[in-house]
């Protein structure tokens, strides 16, 4: 009889003990699904904004200057700032796509880029430095006549809510790092 009693309590303990992690699981994840303060903060950017770009053939090489729009819009209840640029630089048309979010399981933002430069996107993770507010993302790029990946950083300055800038730099397995391109946004 004792062993009855012992397997009744051991399962019933085993089943109150499954439930609970069960409920404190789902409310974790219940928590890491909803929109937090840095989700906020990126909607801050929703609008439509003036770009002039800089693009970078060459170290010392004077930039390539255009200018184009984009219009940004939190997507996904809140969850992520969608960018949907157009511009033209060197006589040809460009469009592009980011999509900036926040992960809160690892506490990093992250960026997602697609344009009509390549049949490729791009994806970096970063963090926020309040005190330059400065948005840094790392990433690789696959560069085909390298047969290699390269590491770059991106970094976003806000310096208020009505202008950042963007900043692109490839560091290549040579040592050399190569800014790549610069972007000026103002609110419209």
């Amino acid at each position: 009889m004792k062993k009855i009693i012992s397997l009744f309590i051991i399962l019933t303990t085993g089943v109150l003990f499954s439930q609970e992690t069960d409920q404190s699981m789902q409310q974790m994840y219940m928590e890491l699904a909803q929109p937090g303060d840095e989700h906020d903060w990126l909607s801050k950017y929703s609008g439509n904004w003036e770009q002039n770009y800089k693009f970078y053939s060459a170290p010392g090489a004077p930039p390539v200057e255009s200018t184009g729009k984009a219009t940004a819009e939190m997507i996904l209840g809140n969850r992520f700032l969608k960018s949907t640029a157009t511009g033209n630089m060197m006589g040809m048309d460009i469009e592009s796509i980011s999509i900036l979010g926040f992960d809160k399981r690892f506490k990093k933002f992250t960026l997602d880029g697609y344009d009509t430069m390549g049949t490729y996107g791009i994806h970096a993770e970063g963090v926020y430095l309040k005190d330059s507010k400065t948005l840094r993302f790392r990433g690789k790029n696959y560069e085909p006549a390298m047969k290699e990946y390269v590491d770059y950083t991106m970094k976003f300055v806000f310096h208020d809510e009505n202008s950042y800038s963007v900043e692109l730099v490839f560091h290549f397995p040579n040592g050399n790092d190569m800014k790549i391109m610069e972007i000026e946004s103002k609110r419209i």
